[in-house]
């Protein structure tokens, strides 16, 4: 219930300023879950719990303390006027991987959770663009709330996607890829549910292509292609597969990529600024490149055309904080779990997973709180056993007619 409820907040409130609970819940999962480890003992629990390996204990440690400590530390000696106001900002994010280890030992599937919590944003998603069709007094006001709480991006005259509605960006948003994925695989590959997959399946596309956001859209189509393409293979064969795939990406490259590249265009103009500057910040110091500036360091940016501690471009603002060796670290480390997601038969799960960290590198999606307990669900799924687990849904016709390990929802 603890970690129920800390999701329930995360995708909420993911920036912490409306109800400031997410250290409170993240605290308390973290008591229960040590209380439980003393009564270890009792037979009820043995039978659910698992001994942490390990190399599960080393990467936690590493994650959580010693390198947000390490470059937190490096920050604190490159502090300047320039510097952010939040110096344990990059410890308090780090620290919410730790929730790895209960996640492991309690074998509980955080990504169900997220998964079924996630209709919440499809449907707040779907309420402000009816709210701003029918009354703007109420919209203007829902739209001040969510800025000044800095929840979310809301811009009825932004179109990107040539609807005439908007953009409708909750800050969250990115994590209803998962949600997408997994009835989307339903949908195509099995037959329970079938009416309900399709029309969970409808729910949240539209809610990702009402958020107007590029990368979103973008990764929802890659995920929708792949599972397609996955159908088409395993039933008319392999020539057919490359035909249909050959179309998808000659039509995404004639007629979809060339209006989200526009150079012209507000948000891809101060991403192409932010890129300018990060180029010149490496150039300039090249000692950047081998040990990073450290958290809560800040760099001038000609995107916003003053001084920041963050961009969107995700992975070049890596680089800037940790320098290239411990990036490819970090790389290789998000490369392992979308191997294992796909080696343990996780196919929706590894698609979201990786259309995750593609939106990530144009969205502050990873160094902060949601993020990191996206990649400790993830972690999870990668490194579980085959032992009993704690199901999240009871349908027992479900679980004998889809084979254990595509519908994690299940397990």
């Amino acid at each position: 219930m603890a970690i129920a409820v800390l999701v329930f907040v995360s995708l909420i409130d993911p920036s912490d300023m409306m109800l400031h609970l997410k250290a409170p819940f993240f605290a308390s999962v973290m008591l229960v879950w040590l209380y439980r480890q003393i009564r270890m003992g009792h037979r009820i629990d043995q039978e659910r719990s698992q001994k942490l390996s390990r190399a599960v204990w080393i990467t936690v440690l590493i994650i959580t303390v010693v390198i947000p400590s390490g470059w937190s530390l490096i920050g604190f000696l490159n502090f300047d006027l320039h510097s952010g106001d939040a110096p344990f900002g990059l410890l308090r994010s780090f620290l919410f991987f730790s929730i790895a280890l209960v996640l492991v030992s309690e074998r509980i599937g955080l990504a169900s959770l997220l998964i079924k919590w996630s209709v919440l944003i499809a449907l707040l998603t779907l309420v402000m663009v009816a709210i701003n069709l029918f009354s703007n007094q109420l919209f203007f006001g829902l739209y001040a709330f969510i800025m000044d709480k800095q929840n979310g991006v809301i811009t009825p005259e932004r179109d990107p996607i040539g609807l005439g509605i908007g953009e409708f960006y909750y800050a969250s948003c990115p994590i209803m890829i998962f949600s997408f994925a997994y009835y989307c695989e339903r949908m195509l590959q099995y037959a329970t549910h079938r009416v309900r997959s399709i029309a969970m399946s409808l729910l949240f596309g539209a809610a990702l292509l009402l958020t107007g956001a590029r990368a979103d859209i973008l990764a929802m189509a890659a995920v929708a292609a792949f599972l397609m393409l996955i159908r088409i293979r395993k039933g008319a064969g392999l020539a057919a597969t490359f035909l249909v795939g050959a179309t998808i990406i000659a039509v995404g490259a004639g007629m979809v990529l060339p209006r989200f590249a526009d150079k012209q265009e507000g948000s891809n103009a101060i991403k192409l600024g932010h890129f300018y500057s990060y180029i010149e910040e490496f150039d300039s110091r090249s000692a950047v490149l081998l040990v990073g500036e450290g958290a809560n360091s800040a760099f001038y940016s000609q995107g916003f055309e003053k001084w920041t501690v963050v961009t969107e471009l995700t992975y070049l603002e890596l680089i800037r904080i940790f320098g290239l060796p411990m990036v490819g670290l970090f790389g290789v480390g998000l490369s392992w779990i979308a191997y294992r997601l796909f080696a343990n038969g996780f196919t929706a799960l590894g698609l979201a997973y990786v259309g995750y960290l593609g939106v990530a590198a144009s969205n502050p999606l990873l160094l902060n709180s949601t993020g990191f307990l996206v990649i400790a669900a993830m972690y999870e799924q990668a490194v579980k056993d085959t032992g009993p687990s704690l199901r999240l849904s009871n349908n027992s016709q479900a679980v004998q007619s889809i084979p254990p390990n595509s519908c994690y929802l299940l397990d």
